[in-house]
Order: structure tokens, then C-alpha cells, then sequence
């Protein structure tokens, strides 16, 4: 991804993250983790249509956090 932060070795469950991005026009609310939400705010900044393309990305402290999250919606 093109706004990721450049890392010597990328993470195992980053490779989830970023298939899981590709759903963010599709879904509701997508949830990822730290950096690739950190990645979708750049990519917003830089890219304003993206906003309208892609629904809510959020990420979560914990799994308990999840549900509280989705009820706002």
C-alpha cells in the first residue's frame, strides 16, 4: 500500500490488514490495526475521493472495544 510506513520487515498480520482494506468499500466499518489505520488516515489526507469510495476504517484497543464501536454507527 502506498501510504504504509516503510518498514525493514513487514508483519504477519499486516498481509491480513491489507486484504481486509480492500473490503472498506464493501463493508460497514472495517477494522484494522494501528498502522494500516494509520495508513488510511494518510490516504484520505492525500486523497479526498478516496473518502467517499471508502465507508468507516477504525481500529480498536481491544476486541470488547469492537462492539461499542459498531453500535455507534
Amino acid at each position: 500500500m502506498k501510504f504504509l510506513p516503510t518498514a525493514v520487515e513487514r508483519k504477519g498480520n499486516e498481509l491480513n490488514d491489507m486484504h481486509l482494506a480492500t473490503l472498506a468499500p464493501y463493508a460497514d466499518v472495517t477494522f484494522v490495526d494501528k498502522r494500516m489505520h494509520h495508513a488510511f488516515v494518510q490516504a484520505f489526507r492525500k486523497n479526498k475521493n478516496l473518502e467517499g469510495i471508502c465507508n468507516r476504517v477504525e481500529r480498536a484497543s481491544t476486541y470488547r472495544d469492537i462492539p461499542r464501536i459498531v453500535e455507534s454507527l
